[in-house]
């Protein structure tokens, strides 16, 4: 196929307009009022359009958060021409919208494209490029003279094109959805995309965007020379608290509230709770809410409206991640034919006089005893699994000599006139001190998820806290933990109830080293 000559300045400026007018991302500002049609409570409450749509609108973005820091560093790598970005958050973080807000921020000189499919040809991708930028129209695609071209007869009208936006000072992105199932062959395509150049000035700037599972991919052998490509790596995390209530009164602003419309501080908990602080989340939640509150005929959204909203949608708690610390084993059950090991027997002192009487007094007390020596016995078991990873915490010495002084049974003193008791008439023994087990309920890498399960937790009414676990990988781990607890039986009660929670069911007991215990409680 012959090459086709660049277009000149007019023909650009033409086609600027044209692909303009025909892509979803720029011009994404386009003052087109709201259709009123649609809305419901909205003119109640005096607003004049929907406050917590779905739509990926750039005015809605709420740059007074951690995804302003995104903006910010998105915004300088394309003016950069940096090359290939990356930009990755979980389903509902708000990516796309980030996206479009970026492109508004910028020059109106952007022809941009966006490539929803991850599953494309490398042909496909690139007559999508053409289409996107304006380039040529669809009909030539299916039914003109590009219909069955080659990738090189489509990638010479692509290169002249963006070598013509040179002189205008004009230049292209492209924007690829889903980009963690990319195909190995259109990544390999992208790679050689981002290398067009022109007196060494790349001619486009591609943007990946995906779930935090691009970074895995990226770090593959196989995707090496498309990583070390990737000069800006930007993950977007959930709202904290604070930024979900700016968030809401954000929204509400843009929609034309005056103020009459509002959450209550109780109905902001609720939101972060139920949402994890997943954006997406968050308008579902508070769409409904308002609804419910305009049929209540208040304009104020409370905690109970919230939860009814939460309870219409159906909405699981956010997803926890699985806790990285080993398992302990379960204490065992208690012995029945064989004797117990010297932790459970009193120890008898040479000179006692050995006497049927004697060997039979000492047997009562250990058997009265015996329940609470199986406990001691299993935590001294559950130490020894545990205590590799604490190493480097605590000197091994002195950790165990701690440990012993709490689970070391105090022997017994054989008397001729000891008087045999009945379990229930015994004296019960007074419970340790020192604290003996906490229940491990989660690990995240971030702190706002952190602080949202110690609120989940203290909201069902458990003592929750975090510890900083040693980093892993070079990253940063937070461990949720409830306790300490003296007393495993204790331990097992608020075991049961937390893991009736939704998405704490991998709640677990764990030894109460010094490492694990609050910040107060630290020897």
């Amino acid at each position: 196929m012959e090459r086709t000559a660049g277009p000149d300045f007019a023909q650009i400026d033409a086609t600027m307009d044209r692909g303009a007018a025909n892509n979803w991302l720029v011009r994404a500002g386009d003052p087109t009022p709201p259709d009123t049609g649609s809305l419901t409570y909205e003119p109640q409450f005096g607003l004049r359009e929907k406050p917590f749509s779905l739509s990926s609108d750039p005015r809605f973005f709420y740059s007074h958060s951690s995804h302003g820091a995104s903006f910010e560093t998105l915004r300088a790598g394309i003016r950069r021409r940096e090359g290939i970005l990356a930009l990755m958050g979980e389903v509902g973080t708000g990516k796309t919208t980030l996206c479009r807000a970026v492109l508004e921020a910028l020059d109106r000189r952007i022809f941009a494209a966006f490539v929803p499919d991850p599953f494309l040809s490398r042909e496909d991708l690139l007559k999508t490029l053409l289409v996107d930028f304006g380039v040529v129209s669809v009909d030539e695609i299916r039914n003109g003279r590009l219909r069955g071209a080659t990738r090189t007869d489509l990638s010479y009208p692509l290169y002249d094109f963006l070598a013509s936006l040179r002189p205008l000072k004009a230049f292209a992105v492209v924007m690829i959805d889903e980009a963690h199932n990319l195909t190995t062959e259109l990544l390999e395509e992208i790679r050689i995309l981002s290398d067009l150049e022109k007196n060494h000035e790349k001619l486009l700037e591609v943007m990946l965007i995906g779930q935090p599972e691009l970074q895995e991919r990226l770090a593959t052998p196989g995707m090496r020379q498309l990583a070390q490509r990737v000069s800006l790596r930007c993950e977007l995390v959930p709202l904290v608290r604070d930024e979900v209530n700016g968030y809401i009164t954000h929204r509400l602003t843009v929609a034309g509230n005056d103020g009459r419309v509002r959450f209550t501080e109780q109905a902001i908990d609720r939101v972060t709770t139920l949402s994890g602080g997943i954006p997406r989340v968050v308008n579902l939640i508070c769409d409904r809410a308002l609804l419910n509150a305009a049929k209540s005929g208040t304009s104020i959204a409370n905690s109970e409206h919230v939860a009814a909203a939460a309870a219409d949608l159906r909405l699981p708690l956010s997803c926890l991640t699985e806790p990285v610390l080993p398992p302990l084993q379960a204490p065992p059950p208690p012995l029945k034919s064989s004797p117990a090991p010297d932790l459970m027997r009193p120890e008898i002192p040479p000179s006692a006089p050995e006497s049927p009487a004697t060997e039979q007094d000492a047997a009562d007390v250990v058997r009265h005893r015996k329940g609470r020596w199986v406990v001691a016995a299993a935590a001294s078991v559950a130490l020894a699994a545990g205590a590799g990873m604490w190493v480097t915490r605590q000197s091994l010495p002195r950790w165990l000599h701690r440990q012993q002084q709490t689970l070391v049974a105090p022997a017994v003193e054989a008397k001729p006139s000891l008087p045999i008791v009945a379990p229930e008439q015994a004296a019960p023994t007074a419970a340790p001190s020192t604290p003996t087990v906490v229940l491990q309920m989660a690990t995240f890498q971030s702190s706002a998820r952190t602080q949202q399960a110690i609120q989940e937790l203290g909201n069902a009414g458990f003592h929750a806290y975090s510890v900083e676990l040693p980093t892993q990988d070079g990253e940063r781990r937070l461990t949720v933990l409830l306790g300490p607890y003296t007393e495993l039986s204790a331990a097992e009660r608020d075991l049961d109830a937390a893991r009736r929670l939704p998405g704490y069911d991998s709640a677990r007991v764990i030894q109460a080293v010094p490492g694990l215990l609050p910040p107060n409680a630290q020897p």
